[in-house]
Formats: C-alpha cells, sequence, structure tokens
C-alpha cells in the first residue's frame, strides 16, 4: 500500500523547493518556507538546470526530477525580476534574457510543453525560443511539468495592448489604418501547419460533438450572466442558436491540437514582431477536454471574435459606442481571414480550415467570454455585450437601450 499522502517536495539546490500540496497544487517555496518571489534564486536556478540540461543539484522526495533541454544557452548572472501582471502561474525573468514560469498546478502546463517542444522542433519563428522544462515523474500522479524557460521578449506588449492603442490612433487621430490583421492571420496559419503534422481524421460525428459543447456553454451563460448583459443574452438565442446549428455533422478537415486559447491578448509585439504565448488550452475546459484534437477553426473563432473585444475596448477608450469601430472590425477580421486562408494556400494546408464550422464556433466563443467574465472578471463583461451587439441581431420585436461601454477609467 502507498504510504504517499498528497503531499511531495522537489528541493531545488539547496535555494528553495517545489511543493506538491494535496496532490494538486504546486507552491514554490524559499528554504524557510515561505512563498518564492524573484530575487529568492529559485528561478534561476531552475533556468541553470535547464540551460545546462543538469539535474544533478535537484532531488524530490517522492519520484524523481527530470530537466528537459530544447535549446541549451549561456546562463547570464541569473538576476530575477517579477513580472507584475496577474497571472495564473508566476513568472520570473532572468537574466534579462529568459523568461521562467512556475506552474501553479499539476498538469496545467503538460500541454504548453508538448506544444512548444512541438513548434521548437518545426523551427517555428512564431513563438519566443523555446530552452525547455522541468518536469516532476511522480510514481503516483505520472509525469508532470513544474517549470518552463522560454526566451524574453523585450519590451513586449500584449495585443490588449497595441492592438487597441492602434486602432485609437487609426480611429481618432487619423494614423494609418493597422496592418496586423493580415499579419496575425499569417501568423496563425503558420502555427496550424507545424502544429498540424500531428493531424488526425475527424470522426464522422466530430461536429454534432462540437454543437453539443457550444449549446452546453450557452445555457451556461444563460444561468450565470446578470445585469445588463442577461437581457442582451436572452434577446439573441435565435441567431446564436441558428449560428450553433450551422455546424456541420461532417467536418472536412483533419483536427489536432492547436494554441487552444488563441486571443489578441496572447500574442506579442516588439520592434514590429509578432510572437504567440500561452499554449495551455483553453481554461474553461478541463485538463482532458484541451487535449482533445479540435479543428483549426476553432482557434481561429476566437481570433476573430478577440477583433470584435478590440472595438469594444476601443470604445470604452473612446468614451462612446461608435459604428465606425464595428466597421473597422468588419475589414480587419475579412483581412485576418484572407491573410490565414492565403498563408495557408502556401503551405499548401487548405485542407486544415473547413470554414462551414466558423460561425457556430465564433458564437460559442462569444458565450464562453460572458461565462468567464461573470465567473472570474465581471469588468469585463462589456466587452462581451458589445460583441453581441454588433454582431448576433435581437429577436423581432424586442426594444433596447442602445449599447454602450462603461466609462473609461485608467488605472
Amino acid at each position: 500500500m502507498s504510504r504517499w499522502s498528497g503531499h511531495a517536495t522537489l528541493d531545488i539546490a539547496g535555494v528553495g523547493r517545489i511543493e506538491l500540496q494535496d496532490g494538486t497544487r504546486l507552491v514554490a517555496l524559499t528554504p524557510d518556507g515561505r512563498p518564492a518571489n524573484a530575487g529568492d534564486g529559485l528561478a534561476a536556478q531552475v533556468a541553470r538546470s535547464v540551460l545546462a540540461h543538469d539535474d544533478t543539484t535537484l532531488a524530490a522526495d517522492v519520484g524523481t526530477p527530470d530537466v528537459v533541454t530544447v535549446a541549451p544557452g549561456p546562463p547570464g548572472d541569473l538576476t530575477e525580476l517579477g513580472i507584475d501582471v496577474d497571472q495564473t502561474h508566476q513568472s520570473v525573468i532572468v537574466s534579462g534574457r529568459y523568461v521562467v514560469k512556475l506552474v501553479s498546478t499539476w498538469g496545467a502546463a503538460d500541454r504548453a510543453a508538448r506544444q512548444l517542444q512541438a513548434l521548437a522542433a518545426a523551427g517555428s519563428p512564431d513563438i519566443p525560443a523555446f530552452r525547455g522544462h522541468l518536469d516532476w515523474e511522480h510514481p503516483e500522479l505520472g509525469r508532470s511539468t513544474v517549470a518552463l524557460m522560454s526566451d524574453y521578449v523585450m519590451d513586449a506588449e500584449d495585443g490588449w495592448t497595441w492592438a487597441v492603442n492602434d486602432v485609437l490612433a487609426h480611429l481618432c487621430e487619423g494614423a494609418a489604418e493597422p496592418t496586423w490583421p493580415g499579419q496575425v492571420g499569417a501568423l496563425t496559419a503558420r502555427l496550424h501547419t507545424a502544429l498540424a503534422a500531428a493531424a488526425v481524421a475527424a470522426s464522422p460525428k466530430g461536429g454534432a460533438a462540437l454543437r453539443a459543447r457550444a449549446f452546453t456553454a450557452l445555457q451556461c451563460a444563460l444561468e450565470v450572466t446578470s445585469g445588463t448583459a442577461k437581457p442582451l443574452l436572452s434577446h439573441r438565442i435565435s441567431s446564436l442558436t441558428a449560428a450553433i446549428d450551422s455546424i456541420p455533422d461532417d467536418l472536412r478537415c483533419p483536427v489536432f491540437a492547436g494554441h487552444g486559447d488563441l486571443h489578441v491578448g496572447q500574442i506579442l509585439r516588439a520592434a514590429g514582431r509578432y510572437w504567440v504565448v500561452d499554449l495551455d488550452g483553453d481554461p474553461q475546459l478541463s485538463t482532458h477536454q484541451r487535449d482533445v484534437p479540435e479543428p483549426a477553426a476553432r482557434d481561429l473563432a476566437h481570433l476573430l471574435v478577440s477583433v470584435d473585444q478590440v472595438a469594444a475596448v476601443v470604445q470604452r477608450r473612446a468614451g462612446g459606442a461608435d459604428p465606425a469601430c464595428v466597421e473597422w472590425a468588419d475589414h480587419a477580421r475579412a483581412e485576418l481571414l484572407a491573410a490565414y486562408t492565403a498563408e495557408l494556400d502556401a503551405h499548401g494546408r487548405l485542407d486544415l480550415l473547413d470554414d462551414r464550422a466558423l460561425a457556430g464556433l465564433q458564437s460559442e466563443q462569444v458565450v464562453r467570454e460572458l461565462i468567464y467574465a461573470a465567473q472570474f472578471l465581471p469588468p469585463w463583461t462589456y466587452a462581451g455585450e458589445g460583441t453581441l451587439v454588433a454582431r448576433y441581431p435581437a429577436a423581432a420585436g424586442v426594444e433596447e437601450e442602445p449599447w454602450t461601454p462603461p466609462a473609461f477609467a485608467p488605472t
């Protein structure tokens, strides 16, 4: 009989430890038991081990550690700097050139490790260079990634900053129309082309499973939304349902593990270049569900919805609802889709996209945004509302007050 009680410790060269608590939580601690922060040296030691492919300074009281090195490199001075944003996991900048992500939950980064390794093996230029990961082999839980390491992109901003600023400058200050929709569309196609090396044939009823999942999300959204979002959603059940029903049973495309949570916020920009990050998968799905192969249209639908959310954020920043923002989003979405398709064609992979599923998968994503806002981030609800109003007509005879975003307050 096993004597494991749900608690185990992975010592990191004596500078700290990663504790597995209650069989699921991973907690980075200093030798004296307080939470390890940037400057305590734990992330730097993980970086040293990964870069040198050296696990001799690591020891677990249950199971064994295993360092997986994808691309060795010089450790630098091993100084640590924290990243001051809300994070599911803890990320630390090491030596000013690497990012070490310390995972917070057993199994939560396994998918990302596999995806990043596959993209690195394919020579993808669209991710920050992936250096490797630290795994923990446990006799009862199996193997899981507890830390990931990639290059740090200096002075990068995510799309909720650069995309919004570009559109504000275009619509409010007369700057040229942003070109990023086409660049992001092409990037997404390259990402899919690389990841689809492991694609498999879709099941004969794959579309039916997608419809069922979308309808489950719609029902959940009806139950959890409140305030102004609830009537806006209720008034659009017919148009959302029609879109979901348009997903065909017979998907005419292979399926594979894509990004899983692709939106403009997952795309970094610095010095005119773009990189995609955070391949952990959809946080609203279970670990098992995130690993189910999907059509490329799922990522593409999520990305297109995020363009509409950029338009909603721009309207909030500009001080009110503006049809010009919706018109920009129409054009940007078309440009993104055209660039995506052209890039797939250039790689000989037009077979990856069955665009018949796009409308229904976008509807699913819109309601998932409302669920996420209701459960985790209520101030974000307005972005989902703006997308609903822009894309889905209310039922005939319904009277509504015109949608307007909440007042913008800088933070």
